[in-house]
């Protein structure tokens, strides 16, 4: 089973082509996944598991549980919400992007 994230390229109509790995050896399969607005990934892998756009580790955050999916909120959007078998909480330098 590969642990890894893939990215796109998109044309103007939203066709991807170029299919490459940005994120490979993942420590599991990534159960939620979020950006934010300087287009960081966070993955609900084994806690939450922050890399940049260009596939770079940038840190980790480590609640009691690992969470099963992740959520920005707050009205700034700069709060971090992982949800496992209970909810954390965690406040960024940075707001989540919205995809909704």
């Amino acid at each position: 089973e590969e642990k890894s994230i893939h990215g796109f390229d998109l044309d103007r109509q939203g066709h991807a082509s170029n299919d490459h790995v940005v994120i490979s050896n993942l420590e599991g399969g990534a159960d939620g996944i979020r950006t934010d607005r300087k287009g960081n990934l966070y993955l609900a892998v084994r806690g939450v598991v922050v890399y940049s756009p260009d596939g770079k580790l940038l840190g980790k955050i480590h609640p009691p549980v690992n969470p099963r999916n992740i959520a920005f909120g707050d009205r700034d959007f700069k709060t971090l919400y992982m949800i496992g078998n209970a909810l954390f909480r965690v406040r960024l330098d940075v707001a989540g992007s919205v995809q909704y």
